[in-house]
């Protein structure tokens, strides 16, 4: 009875699955792989099904960088940053171009930003209580805030967090809170609430994110291979004011995510951004 049990459920198997001959060995082994049968079919090639959903054992390394403080306390602070074997030592340059545009804006930050709410305030931008009159560094294009989509608060922050891996590459960093503000690519009007925001806060260095904030900073057409971690010093004249802006495009961090690999090519780019500021 027990044999004809076990043959018609085999048969069942087979018939209402209707699995290919060369699937059947990895098929049995996951449905009988508590069984004494199972160490009989772990031994058989895997189909290229099931080999191509099989994951892939990588070891990961790490290295330790050695960051200079930025803020008033000097310490060091180690970045884990998983690479391949042997890596080459990192050279950090600080390559700068100049750009000849000319970006001028009419209006100020505090008038401009009642234009778009007229519930946006400074002083509710998270971390502006430390704010001193300058900062060290703008991260601009992080997000994308269409027309409609505006909130209800200013969408600026100035503390650190360890949410995101934007976050945690500033906290790295040891930018104290106050001294950076991350600014996101508010489309309406894009170019005049990016550089209205430099000329308020005064930064000593502006770091688009990604394609879109490179192009709109750089007002041309540029590929980000071929730019991020290059300094080019930008003139704007903002209500009448002029002022230099030192600028270093850097790979989107959502790029980061999708592929690892382009890690340590942005923790190369931020080491250049470290030395520009604490040289």
């Amino acid at each position: 009875m027990a044999q004809q049990l076990i043959s018609k459920l085999t048969k069942d198997f087979n018939n209402k699955l209707k699995i290919s001959s060369n699937e059947k060995p990895n098929y049995y082994a996951k449905i009988f792989e508590n069984t004494l049968w199972f160490p009989k079919l772990v031994g058989r090639t895997l189909s290229s099904n099931e080999a191509s959903n099989k994951p892939i054992e990588t070891k990961k390394e790490s290295f330790e960088v050695n960051v200079p403080e930025i803020a008033a306390k000097p310490q060091e602070a180690k970045i884990e940053v998983p690479i391949e074997d042997n890596p080459a030592p990192v050279k950090i340059e600080v390559e700068k171009k100049a750009s000849s545009s000319l970006v001028k804006v009419d209006t100020s930050f505090t008038n401009l930003i009642q234009k778009y709410n007229e519930n946006w305030k400074l002083e509710t931008i998270p971390g502006y209580q430390d704010y001193q009159g300058e900062i060290d560094i703008i991260f601009f294009g992080l997000d994308e805030i269409e027309e409609s989509e505006f909130p209800d608060f200013l969408p600026l922050s100035m503390i650190e967090s360890d949410q995101d891996i934007m976050g945690r590459m500033i906290k790295a960093m040891k930018i104290s809170s106050g001294r950076f503000i991350r600014v996101p690519f508010i489309k309406k009007d894009a170019k005049e609430f990016i550089f209205s925001c430099c000329a308020h806060f005064k930064p000593s260095l502006l770091v688009p994110l990604g394609a879109a904030a490179t192009k709109l900073c750089l007002d041309k057409q540029v590929r980000l291979a071929n730019v991020h971690g290059v300094f080019h010093s930008i003139q704007t004249e903002v209500d009448g004011k002029t002022q230099v802006i030192e600028t270093m495009p850097l790979f989107h961090p959502k790029l980061l995510e999708v592929n690892e690999s382009m890690k340590k090519t942005a923790w190369a780019d931020m080491q250049k951004a470290i030395k520009f500021l604490t040289s």
